[in-house]
């Protein structure tokens, strides 16, 4: 199954707030901040941002240390629910999209803010999903996919 709604979050305005807080202290660099990073105390938000080609350290999960600000938030405790590794916050620009590609793992999406224009989408198996505010989602992107 390419798109599974795992549940809705009883706990989103909090994620939120959180969400928040990290993008007005942190800001975002080429649209990603981390959440996570390689090494205890590195508290680096940007080491595991863009392409995982791009990146020193190519397998994704090694970057599984949390930055220590984040210690006791809502968003330790579903990186540590969902056993997550290269945690990032992603901001999309409006009429954009990314390139068809295909990741080595599935991943966990979790929409924070979004509209009806929103769209994840996978071409080869000529598939298209709404991922909705507040849900929680397991997508197959190790199939070709993108999101526009």
């Amino acid at each position: 199954m390419l798109f599974t709604h795992i549940e809705k979050l009883e706990n989103f305005s909090e994620l939120t707030k959180d969400i928040n807080d990290i993008i007005a202290n942190i800001g975002f660099k080429d649209n990603q901040i981390s959440l996570q990073n390689l090494y205890e105390g590195q508290d680096d938000w940007y080491n595991n941002t863009g392409s995982l080609k791009a990146l020193s350290e190519q397998d994704e999960t090694k970057y599984q240390v949390i930055n220590s600000v984040l210690k006791g938030s809502s968003i330790e405790g579903l990186i540590q629910r969902f056993k997550g590794f290269r945690s990032r916050i992603i901001l999309m620009d409006p009429r954009k999209c990314y390139s068809v590609h295909a990741d080595p793992f599935k991943r966990i999406h979790i929409p924070i803010v979004t509209n009806d224009q929103c769209w994840m989408v996978w071409p080869t198996e000529k598939q298209c999903f709404r991922l909705l505010e507040g849900r929680i989602y397991s997508t197959d992107t190790t199939k070709l996919h993108t999101f526009l």
